[in-house]
């Protein structure tokens, strides 16, 4: 068993340093392997020195684990410092070294913990997760352990390199698989796809050629049990989808409509799109069929499913995390756990791109029945359906172990100019440093536009300026929204690009 030193200044993470060992001594994956040390719960009484206690306790572990805050703690009469000690502790001793960095605007850190960060981070990967909100904060930290840890395991060759969907769950048999189900899937993929399966086929016969049978025990994968199981809820937890709807455009309570929705992956699809669809909006188009007129969505449903069901085709099915649909005024959001793969960036999604499903058989399910398209073309039809519907282009983005797609709703009137203050807010946030020239070019805008936009937004509180002029950077004040970029253009003319 490998013991991990869980080390940060313990005021400020107090809580934090409390969930991550009860984290690791309640995962059933975890606790057989790992066992954390966390000082204010497990120090021995003794009379030796605070000092003495914790770095002979670094000596009996293999893994050190840092918190990084805001807060650079206590020091000694050196100036120096518990966690900077341990640290440096640990490194003398070559241990395992996981660096976990709270937020991303390092402007608040003070500045020896600014130094402190950088020096952990030397030639190590760090962590970082969000601070917007302490829960949520918390629940994003615990996933990034648990997971850098079972990476760990990987490596160790404790865990299974077989892929998730592979796997067998303990205790299956074929008698947990929906024969109804499999049969409604056959008769969809024959009138979809003119998939090749023969009248009659048993349903053993249908998983084998899905690849869903496990070779050795001949019994049925998680993937089979995920996609046509008679209890999935029984098996896999998470495989549900929690939906909401509300009146505004923040996640305010209350809530309009609350609803959880559980059972094989197919009937989330369906369910969820229904969802969706009963809580947008319906307009009457163009007669294009006689005196009756079409009727017109505000998201077209091709782009609703295609959203929909990539999130259940590529989430992380070993996350404890379920996907999340929230209805917002003004747009849809789907958010799923799981990370786009290494050969991919966010930029890359918007064009024509490769595609690596996280779980293979389960995307080539989807396929079968024309849930997802081709492998790779999905998100950019919905791409294109948007901009012919005059949608706005999707929000795609990666926050803490989850990807999350935006997609704005066509009923809500969005001028020209808060698309640009949109924009906008999204290059502060996601930029380290640019000038407003930089700014400028990466929106179409003249100079001088872009820098009256940047001094509405200041004289609004939305941003601010951090540093000094030359070396400097912008930062946002808050979570941006429409509605505020709707404010700042009250009274305003279109932006001239």
């Amino acid at each position: 068993m490998k013991k991990i030193f869980v080390s940060s200044v313990q005021k400020e993470f107090e809580r934090e340093r409390a969930a991550i060992k009860r984290m690791i001594e309640s995962d059933p994956i975890l606790k057989p392997h790992f066992k954390a040390f966390v000082f204010e719960i497990d120090a021995p009484a003794s009379d030796k020195t605070t000092q003495q206690v914790y770095l002979k306790e670094i000596e009996k572990c293999s893994i050190y684990l840092v918190l990084i805050g805001n807060k650079y703690g206590y020091c000694d009469e050196d100036g120096v410092s518990p966690t900077e000690q341990e640290f440096d502790r640990a490194k003398e001793l070559g241990l395992t070294t996981l660096v976990m960095v709270r937020g991303r605007d390092d402007s608040k850190r003070e500045e020896k913990e600014s130094r402190f960060l950088k020096k952990v981070s030397d030639g190590r990967v760090r962590i970082r997760y969000q601070d917007l909100e302490s829960e949520q904060a918390a629940a994003d930290l615990l996933d990034e352990v648990r997971n850098s840890l079972r990476d760990i395991m990987l490596d160790d060759g404790i865990l299974s390199e077989t892929p998730f969907e592979d796997q067998v769950a303990p205790d299956v048999s074929m008698d947990d698989i929906s024969e109804d189900r499999i049969k409604w899937f056959v008769d969809a993929a024959v009138r979809n796809r003119k998939a090749n399966y023969q009248a009659g086929m048993s349903v053993e016969d249908v998983l084998r050629t899905l690849h869903l049978i496990n070779r050795k025990t001949s019994m049925p994968t998680k993937a089979a049990i995920l996609l046509f199981g008679k209890d999935v809820p029984y098996f896999f937890q998470s495989s549900q989808i929690k939906c909401a709807t509300y009146a505004g455009t923040k996640k305010e309570k209350p809530n309009v409509d609350v609803r959880l929705i559980e059972g094989d992956l197919f009937r989330l699809a369906d369910q969820a799109i229904s969802y969706i669809n009963e809580h947008l909006d319906d307009g009457a188009g163009e007669r294009t069929n006689g005196a009756v007129a079409d009727e017109v969505r505000e998201i077209p449903n091709p782009v609703v499913a295609e959203a929909v069901n990539n999130a259940i085709a590529h989430r992380n099915y070993a996350s404890p995390g379920s996907i999340q649909v929230e209805v917002y005024r003004d747009r849809v959001e789907i958010i799923n756990p799981g990370r786009l793969h290494s050969a991919l960036t966010i930029q890359d999604l918007y064009k024509k791109h490769e595609s690596y499903p996280p779980n293979a058989r389960i995307a080539h399910a989807f396929y079968q029945v024309k849930y997802i398209e081709a492998l790779g073309t999905g998100i950019t039809d919905m791409l294109r359906r948007c901009k012919e519907h005059g949608l706005r282009k999707p929000l795609m983005e990666e926050i803490s172990g989850k990807f999350k797609i935006v997609l704005w709703r066509m009923g809500k009137v969005v001028s020209p100019s808060a698309e640009k203050y949109m924009q906008l807010a999204s290059y502060i946030k996601a930029s380290k440093a640019m000038s407003v020239e930089a700014y400028a070019e990466a929106l179409g805008l003249k100079v001088k536009v872009a820098r009256t936009m940047i001094d509405k937004m200041r004289i609004a509180g939305l941003v601010r300026r951090e540093g000094a002029r030359r070396n400097g950077r912008w930062m946002l004040c808050k979570e941006i929204d429409l509605s505020d970029c709707q404010r700042l253009c009250t009274g305003e003319k279109r932006l001239k690009v």
